[in-house]
C-alpha cells in the first residue's frame, strides 16, 4: 500500500481535497514535468474519498491500494499499447486482401487499436468512478495541521 500525508483543503459531499508536498520519489518519475506544467509546483492536489469524515485544515494520511495502481498503470500505459500493436499487425495483414499499401493498413489499424482502447479507457473510467474503484481514501485523521501549512 501506497501511503501519503496530506492537508485536507476542501469537502465536497464523501470526497476531499487534499494537498501533499512532492516527496523524493517524485524526483526520479518520468512524469514529474506533468506537474510542473500543471502549475502545482512542489504541491499536488488530489481527490480522495473522505470516510472517516475529515474537516478542512485536518492532517490525514492517505491510502492508494498497490493493486488499483497496477490496473491504473495497466489501463493507461499496456492496453493502448497492446490494441495498437493488435491493429497495426491486423492492418498489414489485411492489406493483402485488397492490394493495398501494407504500411498505410498498419496506420489505419494502429490509430483504430489507439481509438478502441481509448475508448475502452473513458468507459473503465466511467463505471469506476461511479463506484469510486480508484479513488484514495483517507485512512487516518493525524491531527490538526500547522499554522503555517
Amino acid at each position: 500500500m501506497l501511503e501519503e500525508e496530506g492537508i485536507v483543503k476542501e469537502i465536497h459531499g464523501d470526497r476531499a481535497i487534499i494537498t501533499t508536498v512532492r516527496k523524493s520519489e517524485c524526483e526520479t518519475c518520468i512524469s514529474r514535468g506533468a506537474c510542473e506544467i500543471m502549475g502545482h509546483g512542489k504541491e499536488v492536489r488530489a481527490e480522495v474519498l473522505n470516510p472517516l469524515g475529515a474537516r478542512p485544515g485536518q492532517k490525514v494520511k492517505v491510502i492508494i491500494p498497490e493493486k488499483t495502481l497496477l490496473k491504473s498503470i495497466f489501463y493507461l500505459y499496456f492496453l493502448p499499447a497492446i490494441l495498437f500493436m493488435i491493429g497495426a499487425t491486423a492492418g498489414y495483414f489485411s492489406s493483402g486482401l485488397w492490394d493495398i499499401n501494407p504500411d498505410l493498413f498498419s496506420i489505419m489499424g494502429g490509430a483504430g487499436g489507439l481509438f478502441i482502447s481509448f475508448a475502452v479507457v473513458y468507459f473503465l473510467n466511467r463505471r469506476h468512478q461511479m463506484r469510486n474503484t480508484y479513488l484514495p481514501r483517507i485512512k487516518e485523521i493525524i491531527g490538526e495541521a500547522e499554522p503555517d501549512a
